[in-house]
């Protein structure tokens, strides 16, 4: 008898309405960080700007979207003489074949020359829906595979105590965009960091992540509400739909 996980999943092609196709997720991509780069930054994330226009232009030629930056800040609940968090930020989308975006969200802090690693979050839109093992598409999980831009400053072992190669839990969340990653952060060390309490306030700064929250979470939202006011889906379950069921 074959277990569940050898089950195919029935395509759940509700589901992919909920989020943006590669190549768009791709398009937009290219044109919210051209629009990220122009933001007043504090001058600690100046060097931002170039990064950003850069990792544009690519996805613009190129057909492909890698990008990483990262800050540092002081951690909110730590002692006043404790180090600081470094947070690597990073997202990564490929148009080609069935399609894929992930995004990065590490915290890590100085070890020497190098860095060690606390805390990593994959959040990964999985555009194969013709898979064994039930799973969202839109999903986050702990740690994930080093990526190679990390690897320079991250021994590799670095994560290995999160269990990297344990993929479960996925666990259903909001679609992503690198704004909104970007905007995320700040919110998480701006209490600590008066350089990022004027960012998130910032008018111009606002008007990218409003950008990308009528962009990529109103249509996610918009769907969900329909969805779960559909007569004929009274008895089914919203979340279950979310990992392909039911299968018939």
């Amino acid at each position: 008898m074959s277990k569940p996980r050898d089950k195919k999943v029935a395509s759940a092609k509700l589901e992919r309405l909920c989020y943006l196709k590669a190549a768009d997720l791709l398009a937009y991509e290219a044109e919210s960080l051209q629009r990220m780069a122009v933001t007043p930054w504090p001058t600690t994330l100046s060097w931002w700007k170039r990064a950003l226009l850069e990792a544009s232009t690519n996805a613009r030629n190129q057909g492909q979207l890698h990008l990483h930056v990262w800050f540092e800040a002081a951690d909110p609940r730590a002692a006043n003489n404790a180090p600081c968090h470094i947070i690597e930020l990073g997202a990564q989308v490929i148009p080609s074949g069935t399609g894929s975006a992930s995004y990065f969200f590490a915290i890590g802090e100085s070890l020497g020359t190098q860095r060690r690693g606390l805390r990593k979050l994959n959040f990964d839109l999985d555009y194969n829906s013709n898979t064994r093992e039930p799973k969202p598409a839109m999903h986050t999980q702990v740690s994930g595979r080093l990526p190679p831009s990390m690897s320079d400053r991250y021994p590799a072992n670095s994560f290995d105590f999160l269990m990297p190669k344990l993929d479960k839990p996925r666990i259903a969340c909001l679609p992503k965009s690198f704004a909104l990653l970007a905007h995320l952060a700040f919110l998480e060390y701006h209490s600590t960091d008066s350089g990022l309490s004027n960012l998130v306030y910032d008018p111009t700064w606002l008007a990218v992540v409003r950008s990308a929250e009528d962009k990529i979470l109103k249509p996610h939202f918009e769907y969900c509400a329909e969805w779960m006011g559909k007569t004929d889906f009274r008895s089914r379950s919203l979340l279950s739909h979310f990992y392909g069921l039911p299968r018939s």
